[in-house]
């Protein structure tokens, strides 16, 4: 079976192994998915794409985690947050 991937906030683009669904992941995570009433899970061809148009970044899961308590993800979170408050 193939990956699957889903599409995440900060440009980001989770992949995940045929054997994990989205919905088995921790709330942490399944949060920061683009737009939780429209979960949406694409194919390699798919993410690749948007790697193309839009600059995005696939990581795995183990990566995305270890992103999500970088520096970079902390300021990019608060960002959001500033942006939400104005």
């Amino acid at each position: 079976m193939n990956p699957h991937y889903y599409i995440m906030k900060n440009k980001k683009i989770l992949r995940l192994e045929s054997d994990v669904s989205f919905s088995s992941l921790p709330q942490s995570i399944r949060e920061r998915v683009l737009d939780e009433n429209d979960v949406v899970s694409l194919d390699q061809n798919q993410a690749n794409w948007r790697v193309v148009i839009f600059r995005d970044e696939i990581m795995d899961y183990e990566e995305y985690n270890e992103w999500l308590l970088s520096p970079e993800a902390l300021y990019e979170e608060e960002a959001e947050y500033d942006l939400i408050a104005n």
